[in-house]
């Protein structure tokens, strides 16, 4: 059979607790939106979506602590909810002032594009030219 590969589905409870997988995206949308004729494009806003149902669905085996990660970032009112879904690098987000002091340490991109009120694409072109500061006097880097 040509074409790509199929790429696996798995569902987890609000908990973390591994429920079942199904062996394509196909399956799982046939699952949850039967009226579905064509293809819905899932999990086009990220790796991980909440079902009516309550359950986690994510096409990584992302396990106890990743269900509990997103939920975290899910429900938090300091998380855009444009994204919703957050880094998991585990990698901080450091404002450091014109004198390169250290003024600001964020444990997530999102809290960081929220506190600071930028968007996430600022943030990420700010974090690859580390070396200069923005208008604002704030140079942002990643530390980990």
């Amino acid at each position: 059979m040509s074409g790509r590969p199929k790429q696996r589905v798995f569902q987890y409870n609000e908990n973390g607790k591994f429920l079942k997988y199904w062996d394509c995206k196909n399956d799982f949308r046939k699952e949850y939106f039967p009226a579905d004729i064509g293809i819905r494009p899932l999990f086009t806003e990220g790796d991980i979506m909440v079902m009516e149902d309550n359950t986690i669905a994510s096409i990584s085996r992302i396990g106890r602590v990743g269900v509990k990660a997103f939920l975290k970032r899910y429900r938090s009112p300091y998380v855009d909810r444009k994204w919703l879904h957050g880094t998991f690098d585990n990698k901080k987000v450091v404002a450091y002032n014109l004198d390169n002091e250290k003024i600001a340490e964020f444990k997530d991109w999102d809290f960081a594009c929220k506190l600071m009120n930028i968007s996430r694409n600022t943030l990420n072109s700010r974090i690859r030219n580390g070396s200069t500061h923005g208008r604002d006097g704030l140079k942002i880097a990643l530390e980990d």
